[in-house]
């Protein structure tokens, strides 16, 4: 009887009848939402002016669909999502235009300081450079040091401006959009608060003076440092936790929305302080509660859920003032809408996505699950439903983006919600009239939340995402059910089928993926080591955690994405920070099957504060010798040959060999010259099998990759785990010389934005995160290699197979020699036939780009000088003209021993595109030949070159690399 009063009360009718016409929004926000996820990050934002054309035409010729009920939300879902690409492009030109490095900066200070993550955070709002005038910038400085100056100071200082960079394309994540889409494009750090010269005294707006008024008034509380500090500032005024400690547990319990200002805490502020007004004076709080609303979101400032929220609670209010209820289905897609329309890139954001099916969730959804399981819970079907349906509709969201769903999710938000709805509006009333004794006791209260209720329910159920579609046709079932129940269609069975593929989903721990072949990934977590390893036949290995709790939610979502559906097998190589850091948050996101270190000799316990309490004390000592084998490979331990007390843990470092078929990899954690030399001295690397992969020792500092360890292992490749910009300049010219000189190709982490390099049938299939994708075969010998490249669109946006439309291929060329080598990277741009050019040796690298079809103009330097090279195209025809080419297209990377660089006379489009050295090989195109023409240096040298290798039906192609015995001219 109650659910049957709850669906068919006149207000629930009314919210439900008067909604149904409001449906297609959602399917329009869910286009629109997807176009951030569709279109890459280092999009630059142009695009072709007829595909311009031609989607704004499709737009209007589907315009009449909105006359015919059935199909009103296709042309509401094309014109979002085409106007949605249109604002990317046009922000991804705006930020291409924008200065970076070390400029000259004058701004205001536009936010109070706050301490997070061990630093001063603010803001400044900028008005030199030109282009950046108006932008708020994030500003960071050292937590230590002098005092800087207070909001709305006028400054100015010599400062670097630090573009976001793009995440690696393995990961659902797109900071870049989201920088864009907030207009703060650049970050700011200082090394000090006296690098700031202020120029005149602080005048503060009405909001930014309320926002520090409010902050002083919170720090001035009775409050000691720790959780109850955290938690009070983030439940009140959106302070984010100084400690990642206070944070993480709410992350992972699948309570994070209690600890952040959003639409809860909003909508609670605006209902109590109506009540409040009308129990005081007797009056309708409408006004006042919309007024405290508003107000207490220019205190927090306008993010999306604080904009939802203040829109649904205004729509409340007024309707209950005045009995006219705005339906939920407009409501909430209302305010989604008008802040997609600011924001294009809201539909990567996880808060806004999340949010957005919480509510879905909470709204439609319960009614449906409480008749599902009204025969099994009777009366309780109902307060049942209101605490699973948000946990079911936000769990394939989960899934894609943070790898897992909390497993105590729902007990967490019935115990945490009641909690937050009394104590947001009390804790946010004692920031400006503490009461004493209130306040201590209140802080009491939320320091034993966040130390000891929330991290009881700090459990992750961890979901594999290799195959994408199950959870995405999930996602959009829960809408289709949202919907459905609001047009008074028949829900049980569909209802029924969610349940149980979610269920099913959770029970298999997501949809797996088997690796075919050997694989080592280095996952991208800055300065740090974490390295998945995977074999065929076997569970995976993860090698290293990185430095912190942020690192391992990472690793977590690399592992759910590359379909990882087991515990994995742990291995730490030594205690330190950078490698052993995110093992106690590792260890809540993901099970291990098995934990090893390396042996220390003494009655030191240096793992303590690394890992779960007596995780250490079970888990495996490695020794050299012990050996296993995992699937199809074969695990050795070659360091540390005993327990050892040292003082410098890289000195103990695991070093770890593992052999699958013909291929070897190994890992030296952080090894120095010193083992290497004592490794050598054992008898390693010996006779090995014909691929080697090494990751080089101590993030390839020059205490590390002695010369005469890397020329007895030979490796094909070479890893460097170094971070991008980090402060100990790793990795060394010295050890990347070293690794060079023996012929391996080198890659760094950090430069890559991550790495994951695959057995082939020929070699090592490289993949990076910045997009590169390449296929090594053999060694690198001088002066003669061979080198495959899989053709991969720089910037892959697909408009219809076989067509590429504005984005063109890679092409990569490396080239050695003492005097002057030659690289080529020749990348599409607004249609084929124009390039650029990156060519450089040993000697160096210059650019110079195509300037147009016909006209291709390079620039090679080397040591011994520098020389230009320039072919032009007969006809109006380019030179080197790519065509159309579909993605899968193979290129390849002839090394040889010549003059300089010799190219294409004539190549028609669609022909082959040849690039060869004057008698390193020959080649034969149809409708044109190869030509010769000098380039490089003085001194002449090896050159690089590049040929596609499919040539067209009837077409051949011959490749004979030669060793000619020489190095340089």
């Amino acid at each position: 009887m109650p659910i049957i009063v709850g669906m068919f009360s006149r207000e629930a009718l009314w919210q439900r009848l008067s909604g149904c016409a409001f449906w297609p929004l959602a399917w329009a926000l869910a286009a629109a939402c997807a176009v951030p996820w569709a279109v890459p990050e280092t999009w630059d934002g142009r695009v072709p002016g007829a595909l311009l054309a031609g989607g704004w035409l499709g737009v209007a010729a589907s315009a009449p669909l909105a006359l015919r009920r059935r199909w009103v939300w296709l042309p509401m879902a094309l014109a979002l999502a085409w106007g949605a690409f249109g604002a990317l492009g046009r922000q991804s030109r705006w930020e291409a235009g924008l200065p970076s490095g070390f400029q000259r900066i004058e701004g205001v200070l536009a936010a109070p300081w706050t301490m997070a993550g061990g630093a001063r955070r603010g803001a400044i709002r900028v008005e030199t450079p030109a282009p950046l005038r108006g932008a708020v910038l994030p500003l960071s400085l050292p937590a230590g040091g002098a005092a800087p100056p207070e909001p709305g100071t006028p400054v100015r200082f010599q400062g670097e401006l630090l573009p976001v960079e793009a995440q690696p394309a393995f990961l659902p994540e797109r900071p870049r959009w989201r920088a864009l889409g907030d207009g703060a494009p650049r970050r700011i750090r200082l090394r000090s608060a006296l690098l700031m010269e202020p120029l005149g005294p602080a005048r503060p707006w009405a909001r930014l003076r309320l926002a520090t008024f409010a902050r002083r008034r919170f720090e001035a509380l009775p409050l000691p440092p720790g959780a109850a500090r955290d938690l009070w500032g983030a439940l009140t005024l959106g302070i984010p936790p100084a400690r990642e400690e206070s944070f993480s547990p709410f992350a992972e319990s699948g309570t994070i929305h209690t600890l952040v200002v959003s639409g809860l805490q909003v909508t609670l502020v605006a209902c109590a302080l109506a009540a409040a007004w009308r129990r005081l004076f007797h009056l309708g709080g409408s006004l006042a509660g919309i007024g405290g609303g508003l107000a207490y979101c220019l205190l927090v400032g306008f993010t999306a859920p604080v904009w939802r929220g203040l829109l649904m609670g205004i729509a409340w209010i007024a309707g209950r003032a005045t009995g006219w209820k705005l339906p939920p289905a407009l409501t909430l897609h209302g305010a989604l809408l008008a802040w997609l329309m600011a924001h294009p890139a809201a539909g990567c954001e996880p808060g806004f996505l999340l949010a957005w099916m919480a509510l879905v969730g909470l709204v439609w959804a319960c009614e449906p699950l409480a008749g599902l399981c009204a025969p099994l819970l009777g009366r309780a079907a109902p307060g049942f439903a209101r605490a699973l349906a948000p946990w079911l509709t936000t769990l394939p969201l989960l899934a894609l983006l943070h790898g897992g769903a909390p497993l105590w999710g729902v007990p967490a938000n019935l115990v945490l919600l009641p909690l937050v709805a009394f104590l947001a509006p009390v804790c946010i009333a004692l920031v400006f009239l503490p009461v004493p004794g209130v306040v201590p006791a209140l802080g009491g209260l939320l320091g034993w939340t966040g130390e000891h209720l929330v991290p009881a329910f700090a459990r992750i159920a961890p979901l594999a995402t290799g195959h994408l579609w199950p959870w995405i046709a999930l996602l959009l079932g829960w809408i289709l059910l949202a919907q459905t129940h609001a047009r008074f269609g028949r829900t049980r069975w569909l209802c029924a089928a969610l349940v149980a593929a979610s269920l099913g989903l959770l029970a298999a721990g997501g949809v797996g993926r088997a690796p075919p072949a050997l694989s080592l990934e280095a996952v991208d977590i800055g300065q740090g080591d974490a390295f998945l390893l995977r074999v065929p036949g076997g569970d995976a290995t993860l090698v290293d955690t990185g430095p912190d709790p942020a690192a391992a939610r990472r690793i977590a979502r690399v592992l759910s994405r590359r379909g990882v559906r087991e515990p994995v097998h742990l291995v730490l190589t030594h205690p330190h920070l950078d490698h052993a850091g995110g093992w106690a948050t590792l260890a809540r996101l993901w099970p291990a099957a098995s934990t090893a270190l390396p042996a220390v000799a003494g009655p030191s316990a240096p793992w303590a504060g690394y890992g779960p309490p007596g995780a250490a004390a079970g888990a495996r000592r490695l020794l050299r010798g012990q050996a296993w084998n995992r699937g199809e490979a074969a695990f050795s331990v070659r360091w540390p040959p005993r327990p050892l007390a040292v003082r410098d843990y890289n000195m103990i470092s695991a070093v770890l060999r593992v052999r699958w078929r013909d291929r070897e990899i190994w890992l030296m954690g952080d090894a120095l010259a010193i083992q290497e030399r004592d490794l050598l001295a054992l008898g390693d690397p010996g006779e090995g099998p014909r691929f080697r992969l090494l990751k080089a020792g101590h993030h390839g500092s020059r205490s590390a990759s002695d010369p005469a360890w890397v020329g007895a292992l030979r490796p094909d490749l070479a890893l460097v785990s170094a971070g991008r910009r980090n402060a100990f300049d790793h990795p060394h010219p010295e050890a990347m010389a070293a690794l060079r000189s023996e012929g391996a190709r080198v890659f760094v982490t950090g430069t890559c934005r991550g790495m994951r390099v695959t057995a082939s049938g020929d070699g090592w299939l490289v993949e990076t995160g910045d997009g590169r994708r390449l296929l090594f075969s053999g060694r690198f010998e001088d002066p003669v290699a061979h080198q495959r490249l899989h053709q991969r669109p720089a910037h892959p946006l697909v408009v219809g197979a076989p067509l590429l439309v504005g984005f063109g291929p890679h092409l990569v060329g490396h080239g050695q020699g003492r005097a002057a080598g030659d690289a080529g990277l020749v990348a599409g741009r607004e249609h084929p036939g124009q390039f650029q050019v990156l060519g450089g040796g040993e000697g160096g690298q210059a650019l110079g780009p195509f300037q147009g079809p016909g006209d291709a103009r390079g620039h090679g330097h080397g040591q011994g000088g520098e020389g230009d090279r320039q072919h032009r195209g007969e006809g109006g025809r380019p030179a080197v003209d790519l065509g159309f080419r579909p993605v899968g297209a193979s290129l390849q990377h002839v090394h040889g021993d010549g003059q300089g660089i010799g190219g294409p006379e004539q190549v028609a489009r669609g022909q082959t595109l040849v690039i060869g050295a004057a008698g390193a090989h020959e080649q034969h195109p149809p409708g044109g030949q190869g030509g010769e023409q000098p380039g490089g240096g003085d001194g002449g040298g090896e050159g690089a070159h590049a040929g596609a290798a499919h040539p067209p039906p009837g077409g051949r192609m011959d490749v004979h690399p030669r060793q000619l015995g020489r190095e340089g001219g």
